[in-house]
């Protein structure tokens, strides 16, 4: 039941996108369902804490350095999997694709 959870929200984001809405309700749901779904009730209110301070104008500015569906889908793949090796490899490289990005547009604007 949690997985096809998961796996709605991720769909709905996949569909925001495809809309081009910003995809940040099923994105929430998608990081809860997730943290819910570890057993871990301390990282379930670590991501909601989080996730209640990305409603900020700041934030809703980064956001598109955040956007990256290809490693969501990778993510999702681990989690049914129970591969949660890979689904760590794949957070990983999607919080890293997101550095990167912020880093490049920081960068940029620092130049103008």
């Amino acid at each position: 039941a949690q997985i096809r959870r998961m796996r709605a929200a991720l769909t709905a984001m996949e569909r925001d996108r495809r809309r081009a809405v910003m995809p940040l309700d099923n994105d929430r749901r998608f990081h809860l369902e997730i943290a819910e779904g570890s057993g871990n009730s301390a990282l379930a209110l670590a991501v909601r804490t989080l996730w209640d301070q990305r409603t900020g104008p700041l934030f809703l500015r980064l956001e598109r350095h955040f956007d990256t569906p290809d490693l969501w889908a990778a993510v999702m793949s681990a989690i049914e999997d129970h591969d949660s090796s890979g689904a760590r490899a794949a957070m990983r490289r999607h919080m890293d694709a997101a550095a990167r990005r912020f880093q490049r547009s920081w960068s940029a604007g620092a130049r103008t």
